[in-house]
This record gives structure tokens, C-alpha cells and sequence, in this order.
């Protein structure tokens, strides 16, 4: 509670106590605001081993975090399994539990793999005869949520009146930034090799606990060859992003191009097919328009996998095995997640590791953010608080407009 100009309530104390905590009483105000407001901060809050800053801002993060992760270890809400609660409390504790992710193995990546594409080459070659690129890509996109080839989204239409929304095409579908498969740039090289060891240690894991048994050799002479499909396919997409131009005013009605326009120009998938598996309660219809953001970009991609010959369904078909893979790992064993963590360090440099809890909670609050957020909103944010912040803030504010003419080491200007 707020008296005048006093508080004393045990918040309003703890507050100030905090405020004064930083201030370093032997600067002079006049001469040094900052270390005379500040002074004190380093000493009160040292820098622990694994940090390289710490800040107001931090350590009020780290507050924040530390109450989310008792929310998301708690058991309460957790009954209604329709509930995005009982979703994310679920993915946070399945992440933690190292017991069944070793069990599992990638087994449940292996599942996604075989839900997507029918079956992945590299445990049976005759799964081709069984790969269909329009379910593919309609799986792996809508249902998993994985970009390949391209991205899509939906848009506010600003070219429209009645504020109706559109659907955007872009360029996507690569396992690293564009520039980095330039192997003719410095250090590109380096980055290159990490990135088939990464895959190449991944697919060995897989193909372990697909209980694949065979001659080591033969092994590796089939892991070498997904290697090459994917380095060699994903590079040539990098090669078309970089080097195709984007679409000129590509909202503007007379660029649009309906789905049928579309299939027609670029026949890699059945475009309407796709949208009318994304969006199965909207009226799809071939006449329905896009807007490509990256038009040459999607021409160029058509022209490339229509030359593949032969080895088309194979490349694609390991290219979206990849995609799916590396979009999923982090969800499993920790084998996987090391797999990866290595290529980070490789291409970053930096080798410091979360930790499993901060890990989990990181993947947790990157998927699934809105419902985290409500979860704190809700237990952190009760209606009484609300109005006591909005007083104080209010107090705060009354109070420092006053003293800001009463100082005597402050000017006029």
C-alpha cells in the first residue's frame, strides 16, 4: 500500500530495497548519474560461469523462466488432452524424460518419415514405387509443419478493401542459411563438411534403430549416397535462391496467378491439390490466386527437378526424408540432439550447452509460446495484482514529474 508518498507494503519494500540494492551512495549524481544509480549492480549480482552478461532485463528473465518451468512441471490441468495446457505440459516433460527418449531411439522420427513419404529409400528401394510427391509434400508441410522446396503463408491482402485475407508463396526448404553451400567463399568449406558429417551420423543412427542389419560396408555405401542426394540437391537450391530475382510488385492483381496457372508453369506438385489439403474448409478452387513472392525462384526449382531423370524420385524422396529429420531430431534421444549440437559448434564456434531443463524449456516456449504465455498470464497475472501495478506505476509516475522539478543538480533544459 502506498501512503503519500511512502509504501509499505512488503512488495512495495522489497522493490525499493531492490532499487537501492544498485545505487552507489559515493558518486556524485551530478557528475556520474550512471554510476551513482548503477554503481552497486555489479557487486550485488556477479556474473555466474556460464553467463557473459547479466541485467535488469536477465535476471528478470530468468525469474520468468524459473516460474514457467514449475508451471510446466506441475501436474495440475493436465486431465483435458484436447487442451493446448495439457499439449504443452506433456512435450516439456516427454523432452525431460531421457529414460524414454533413449528406449525410443528414432524410432518415433522414423514413424514420421514413413507416414510422409510412404517409406524412405534407404531402408527399401521399392518404397519409390510407392512415393507420391503431391502426398509427400501435402504431409510433410501441412501435417508437420516442415518447409521443403518452398514456404507458404497466409497474408492480409492490403491490395484488397474488404481486408480479405491471401496466400503467400516463397522460397524455402534448405537445412542452412543459403550462403553457407558456396564452398567457393572462405570457410564455407568447412561448414559444408560439418554439415554431411551431421547427416551422415544421423542417417547411421537411423538406420541402427530401423534394426537395419547388414554389412558394415554396404552400410556406409548407402549412407554416402544420401549424403551426395542431399549436399547435391540442397546446394542447388541455395544456388536458384541466391540467384533468381524476386517477383516484381508481386501483390499487385495483374502478377497474381491462379492455381491452374500455376500447375501448369510449376508442375513439381499438384498446387491446388495442396491448398485444398491445407485448407479443406475453404472453397479452393483451381481459379483461387497466389501471390509468389519468389516467382523465378519456383520457376527455376521446377526446371531443375524436372532434369533429374531418372534419380528424381530418389533425390526427392531422401531430400524430404532429410527435411523431415532435421526439423524432428531435437525431439529425440539424446544422441540426436548431440548429433546436432556438434554441427552447431562446428559452424559457430560457441560450445556452451544449456543444459537439459533449459534445452526443454527452450524448445517448449519456441512451439508452443502462446499457450506458455497464457499459462503465465494466468497464474501470475491475478486482476487485484493488475490494479496494484497500475496504481503504482501511476504513483510513480506523479511522483517523478514533481521531483524532476525539485532536484538541484538538474537544469532547467
Amino acid at each position: 500500500a502506498i501512503v503519500g508518498e511512502y509504501c509499505n507494503s512488503a512488495s512495495c519494500l522489497k522493490g525499493s530495497a531492490y532499487v537501492m540494492s544498485s545505487i552507489n551512495q559515493s558518486f556524485n549524481p551530478c557528475s556520474n548519474f550512471h554510476n551513482y544509480a548503477c554503481g552497486s549492480w555489479p557487486q550485488e549480482h556477479p556474473l555466474s560461469p556460464d553467463t557473459v552478461s547479466n541485467t535488469v532485463y536477465s535476471e528478470l528473465m530468468e525469474k520468468n523462466t524459473e516460474k514457467l518451468r514449475r508451471i510446466m512441471m506441475s501436474s495440475d490441468g493436465t486431465n483435458n488432452k484436447a487442451s493446448a495446457e495439457w499439449k504443452l505440459k506433456s512435450y516439456y516433460q516427454s523432452c525431460m524424460d531421457d529414460y524414454a527418449n533413449t528406449n525410443k531411439g528414432g524410432k518415433p522420427l522414423l514413424e514420421i518419415i514413413k507416414n510422409t513419404t510412404g517409406g524412405w529409400y534407404m531402408l527399401d528401394a521399392t518404397n519409390l514405387n510407392i512415393f507420391d510427391i503431391d502426398l509427400a509434400m501435402q504431409k510433410a508441410q501441412v501435417d508437420y509443419w516442415v518447409n521443403a522446396l518452398f514456404s507458404f503463408k497466409v497474408a492480409k491482402d492490403l491490395d484488397d478493401r474488404r481486408n480479405r485475407a491471401t496466400i503467400e508463396i516463397d522460397l524455402g526448404g534448405l537445412g542452412m542459411r543459403s550462403y553457407y553451400y558456396d564452398t567457393s567463399k572462405a570457410g564455407n568449406k568447412a561448414i559444408v563438411d560439418a554439415y554431411s558429417d551431421f547427416i551422415r551420423t544421423v542417417t547411421k543412427l537411423l538406420l541402427r534403430d530401423a534394426g537395419v542389419n547388414q554389412d558394415q560396408t554396404k552400410i556406409n555405401e548407402r549412407v554416402e549416397g544420401f549424403v551426395k542426394d542431399v549436399i547435391a540437391f540442397e546446394t542447388k537450391l541455395a544456388e536458384i535462391t541466391i540467384t533468381s530475382p524476386p517477383s516484381e510488385n508481386p501483390h499487385d492483381f495483374e502478377n497474381r496467378v491462379n492455381l491452374q496457372e500455376l500447375n501448369n508453369n510449376v508442375g513439381v506438385i499438384d498446387w491446388y491439390s495442396f491448398f485444398k489439403y491445407m485448407f479443406n474448409e475453404v472453397d479452393i478452387k483451381p481459379t483461387t490466386t497466389v501471390v509468389l513472392l519468389e516467382k523465378y525462384y519456383l520457376y527455376n526449382v521446377s526446371d531443375y527437378i524436372n532434369s533429374l531423370g531418372n534419380d528424381k524420385m530418389r533425390i526427392l524422396n531422401n531430400y524430404l526424408s532429410w527435411r523431415l529429420a532435421q526439423s524432428y531430431l531435437s525431439d529425440l534421444s539424446w544422441e540426436y540432439v548431440h548429433a546436432a549440437r556438434e554441427f552447431y559448434v562446428k559452424r559457430t564456434g560457441r560450445k556452451q550447452f544449456l543444459g537439459t531443463w533449459r534445452y526443454c524449456f527452450s524448445l517448449a516456449a519456441n512451439k508452443m509460446s502462446d499457450a506458455l504465455g497464457a499459462l503465465f498470464i494466468r497464474d501470475h497475472f491475478a486482476d487485484s495484482s493488475k490494479v496494484k501495478v497500475h496504481d503504482m506505476v501511476s504513483h510513480l509516475r506523479s511522483i517523478l514529474k514533481q521531483r524532476l522539478f525539485q532536484v538541484p543538480w538538474m537544469d532547467a533544459q
